[in-house]
């Protein structure tokens, strides 16, 4: 195999597993943090070589023993370089994308229990990149599961109701927006009385016409708060 050859396969090998890793992590991702291009560089060539560690049997088993006549044997050459290059590396980044979003998912209402204590024990051993805004940290964090939300509009309107499960809020990179899954009537101070009779829910499509949303706190909380005190 002429050397211009084996220099491109290598560059290829050693850059393009990691880079569609990590592509395909960052947009089937509920949201995507800031990164730059050294980043993407340097994440690329780390999940390139673990793409290789991974994939080694294979190539011990394949490539090792035809290393000095890979011309004769191009159908297998090129079977295992689609799968080094191209099926590992989606399969990869959408694997990591499900198992991520399963712990940190902001468009899933969380409840305290097993799930909760594992979401945290991952985010204390992997750091993920900060949310690109305050609207993203606040669902993502888990601080509205299962509480009150007073949304208030920047014409003054305001609509409440409860972040149940079957809530969803939708976090950068798409639009965000919110759905309470139980909607409250609220009277002229802008409290919550009963239940909206007939309601599913209720929709914000948009969180750039939000002026502030309000939490309120949960009868734990302020046992809590109170045993705390």
């Amino acid at each position: 195999m002429p050397d211009s050859w084996v220099g491109l396969a290598v560059a290829l090998l050693a850059i393009v597993p990691g880079f569609l890793a990590t592509t395909v992590w960052a947009r089937a991702r509920t949201w995507r943090g800031p990164s730059t291009d050294l980043r993407t560089v340097l994440q690329s060539l780390a999940l390139s070589a673990a793409i290789q560690v991974a994939i080694s049997p294979l190539t011990v088993a394949w490539i090792v023993p035809i290393r000095d006549d890979l011309g004769s044997h191009a159908g297998r050459v090129a079977l295992w370089f689609f799968i080094t290059v191209l099926v590992v590396p989606l399969l990869a980044g959408l694997g990591v994308a499900r198992a991520t979003d399963l712990l940190f998912d902001p468009t899933r209402s969380g409840r305290p229990g097993s799930h909760a204590r594992l979401a945290r024990a991952v985010a204390w051993l992997i750091k993920a990149p900060w949310p690109p805004s305050a609207w993203d940290w606040l669902f993502t964090a888990g601080v509205p599961d299962g509480r009150f939300l007073l949304v208030q509009f920047q014409d003054g309107s305001q609509v409440g109701g409860v972040f149940a499960e079957g809530s969803i809020a939708i976090t950068s990179p798409e639009q965000q927006g919110l759905f309470l899954a139980n909607e409250w009537i609220l009277n002229d101070d802008g409290d919550f009385t009963t239940p909206m009779p007939g309601s599913r829910g209720i929709l914000i499509p948009q969180a750039s016409d939000v002026r502030w949303v309000r939490i309120l706190a949960s009868q734990d909380d302020e046992e809590g708060a109170a045993q705390n005190g």
